[in-house]
This record gives C-alpha cells, sequence and structure tokens, in this order.
C-alpha cells in the first residue's frame, strides 16, 4: 500500500505546475475541488470543469464591460428625450420608485440582473397589477437600450411573466347623456367646444390628441382626420373617418385657418364647464376618463362589425386591448342611429 508521503511522478510534475501560477499550492488545490464539486452532473467530469470555466470567463468579460443599473437608466432617458414631457415625467417617476424601495439596486451590474431578481424589485416598489406592468415595460425598455450599447446579451424582462390585468369594463355613454352633451356643448359660448366633443365621442381620437390637433388635418371634402405623430399617443400616423354626425358639427363650426388649435384657449376650463352644464361633475355623476373613446369603440363595433377597422381608427397596435378593455356592448342602444346624424 502506498504511504501518504509518497508522491508519484504525476502528482510531483503537477505541483510544479502549480507553482508556476505564483499561488499557494494548497489554494489551487482547493480551488480545483471546488471546481471538481460543481461540475457534477452528466459526461465527462473534467469537461464539465472546462465548460464551466470557459462560461465564468465570459461572464467576467461581460460584467466588465458592462455599466451599472443607474448608468443604464440615464443613457435610456437620454435616447428618449423625444417623447412627451408628460411620457418623460412617468418614465422617470417609476424608475425613480424602483430605485428609492430597492437600495444599493442602482450599483447593480446590469449584464447581472437575473428575471428573478428583476421581479423582485418590481414587486418590493410597486402595489397594484397596473403599476407592476407599467414597471415591467419601462424597465424592459432599459434593458434594450444596455443590449443596444453592448452592456448586456439578454433582456432579463423577457423572462419574467407579466402581472395579470383584470380589466374592468368601462361605462359608455347612454343616448339620453350623449343628447345633453351635444347640446350643453353646442349652447356654451357660440359651441366653441362642439368640434372637440365630436372628434372624441365620433372619432375616437384620444383627449389629449384632440389638445393638440389642428384644423388643417380635418378634410372634410375626404372625410378623414389625419393624426401626425407628433400629436398621436403612440407616435404613429393614423386616418379616421368622418361619418355623418362629425361631418354635420365639423361643417356648423366656423371656419378656421389651417393652423389653429381645434380647442380653444383654457380647454380645460371650458369643458369642465360643459361637462357641468349637462349634469357630470358631481359626486353621484362622475365623469369617467376615456369615456367618450369608449362609446365611439363600442358603438363602432356593434354596426360596423369590423375589429381591424377599429384597432386601426383607433390606433392600437393589436385588437387584445379592445377586447379585454374597451368594448361594452350591453350598453349600447340603436347603434344605426348613433351614425346616422346628431341627436335631436
Amino acid at each position: 500500500m502506498k504511504q501518504i508521503d509518497e508522491i508519484t511522478e504525476q502528482e510531483t510534475a503537477a505541483l510544479l505546475i502549480l507553482r508556476r501560477t505564483g499561488m499557494n499550492v494548497v489554494d489551487v488545490a482547493m480551488i480545483a475541488r471546488d471546481a471538481l464539486l460543481w461540475a457534477r452532473g452528466r459526461g465527462n467530469k473534467l469537461q464539465r470543469v472546462q465548460q464551466c470555466l470557459i462560461a465564468g470567463n465570459r461572464v467576467l468579460q461581460e460584467e466588465e464591460k458592462s455599466v451599472s443599473l443607474k448608468t443604464a437608466i440615464r443613457a435610456a432617458l437620454e435616447a428618449r428625450q423625444h417623447l412627451r414631457p408628460r411620457t418623460l415625467r412617468d418614465f422617470r417617476y417609476l424608475l425613480n420608485r424602483l430605485l428609492k424601495y430597492n437600495p444599493g439596486a442602482e450599483r447593480r451590474i446590469v449584464s447581472s440582473l437575473t428575471p428573478q431578481q428583476c421581479g423582485a424589485m418590481i414587486e418590493l416598489a410597486f402595489v397594484t397589477p397596473r403599476q407592476r406592468y407599467k414597471a415591467r415595460l419601462i424597465l424592459s425598455s432599459v434593458f434594450r437600450t444596455a443590449m443596444h450599447c453592448g452592456w448586456c446579451r439578454t433582456n432579463p424582462l423577457k423572462y419574467f411573466q407579466a402581472p395579470r390585468l383584470k380589466e374592468q369594463t368601462i361605462p359608455i355613454l347612454t343616448p339620453h347623456e350623449i343628447r345633453a352633451l351635444i347640446k350643453h356643448a353646442r349652447d356654451y359660448r357660440n359651441g366653441v367646444c362642439l368640434p372637440a366633443l365630436g372628434l372624441m365621442l365620433y372619432a375616437g381620437i384620444r383627449p389629449a390628441e384632440v389638445l393638440r390637433m389642428r384644423w388643417g388635418q380635418i378634410h372634410l371634402s375626404d372625410r378623414v382626420i389625419v393624426l401626425r405623430p407628433q400629436h398621436s399617443k403612440t407616435g404613429g400616423s393614423r386616418c379616421v373617418c368622418i361619418h355623418a354626425p362629425l361631418l354635420q358639427i365639423l361643417r356648423e363650426s366656423p371656419s378656421h385657418l389651417p393652423e389653429e388649435k381645434i380647442c380653444p384657449g383654457n380647454w380645460r376650463l371650458h369643458w369642465a364647464e360643459v361637462r357641468r352644464k349637462a349634469g357630470w361633475q358631481v359626486p353621484e355623476h362622475p365623469w369617467i376618463q376615456d369615456i367618450l373613446r369608449h362609446t365611439y369603440a363600442s358603438y363602432h363595433l356593434c354596426y360596423f362589425r369590423n375589429v381591424e377597422s377599429l384597432q386601426i381608427e383607433m390606433g392600437h397596435r393589436s385588437s387584445d386591448l379592445l377586447r379585454t378593455r374597451y368594448l361594452n356592448m350591453s350598453g349600447v342602444r340603436d347603434a344605426e342611429a348613433f351614425w346616422r346624424a346628431l341627436p335631436e
């Protein structure tokens, strides 16, 4: 039996190799032992150790090239300076909250963050499913910027399942409410708010989009409204048909220069007053954001029966949002009359 102090030629050669590294031989031996333990699994153990070393070296090189999460966030904000101020405010708010509730996260290297770690950060900083959904989208855009800059190879949010949103059906205007709103908009200050109301109700244009629109975008002869990228919420252009009730409203309006805005000055005050006169803005009858757009979508689908056309006119990238949140068919009353003419 070989004595413990007997060393073979192979072991002697190994010691010489280890000495040449300039490291303590015992330390190197312990590292080799750990590598062999970690490499347990299928296949040749020595090959697995080599694979682990190669993979580990690649990770280290990526981390050395990578940057902190704070730097990646700064780069993502700089790349999005073309967005509207309100969008940038939301972007900054959500990311600042994410860092506030995750101390030390700003110093984490983006290439080392895992889907589980990103998910844990989002859940710690945000409470509601909608907040977490938005935070995931924005953090994912930060990683897309990091990938573009070569700071990480993958987007960990791609592998983190988005929280499921339970969309509540938003009510739509009743025929009585539509009549009241149009009547008071027509009576208020010679109908100064009526064109904007018509665009929201009969063309489904978002309130913020209407606020940015100008009369030159309305083409009565072609019966079409052109929303430019700088006016739309999503940054894309789209065309919306002018149907009979909206055509009547727009023809009633005085002539305007193409560069004049559709909404009058102090629009929000005027619009709030029209709604108040029509019976809203009281505790038992609150105004619901985007109720006009939801009314448009429900009446459009009920009458025209074309989801794809509605999706294009509303400026959605897919029909998913329409199907889950926008369509309230139970509230539609006489869709044909809605599109035929203005209510008496």
